[in-house]
């Protein structure tokens, strides 16, 4: 299955249409990315947000999971993300592989947080199936 390298600007409502996974929620995915991707890593395939299931070492398949309205738990924060209130966007930056509470261009929303950052330094968010790039959002 081929998935568009860019996400939807036309406001097209068909465009994810095809994109939909047996189950809704697992793909399976070859990783090409040259290094081992770790259960929980976000991975963005196309348009899609991925979180993985499993480790998938590097040229091996394993399953992503590309559902909408999971919740999903991740260590991988930024330093000096707080999340401090419960709805806050969980912004991804794929240059560092963390998450965190402020968005800047170039970012990933990949959700609203359902939890405050815990004591453990965890944060929970209610995964979206679809990245929209902040480049893209319209913020007043």
């Amino acid at each position: 299955m081929a998935f568009p390298v860019n996400e939807d600007t036309t406001g097209d409502e068909n465009f994810y249409v095809a994109m939909d996974p047996p189950n809704n929620h697992a793909f399976p995915w070859t990783n090409d990315t040259g290094a081992d991707v770790a259960k929980g890593d976000v991975v963005i395939l196309g348009p899609l947000v991925g979180i993985a299931d499993e480790d998938i070492e590097a040229g091996y398949e394993g399953s992503l999971n590309i559902g909408d309205g999971d919740v999903i738990l991740t260590a991988q924060v930024a330093v000096g993300s707080t999340f401090v209130t419960v709805g806050q966007e969980v912004w991804y930056d794929p240059a560092t592989g963390l998450v965190q509470d402020t968005s800047a261009n170039n970012l990933y929303g990949l959700g609203p947080s359902v939890a405050v950052l815990s004591d453990n330094g965890v944060v929970a968010f209610l995964k979206r199936r679809y990245w929209v790039r902040e480049a893209f959002y319209a913020e007043t």
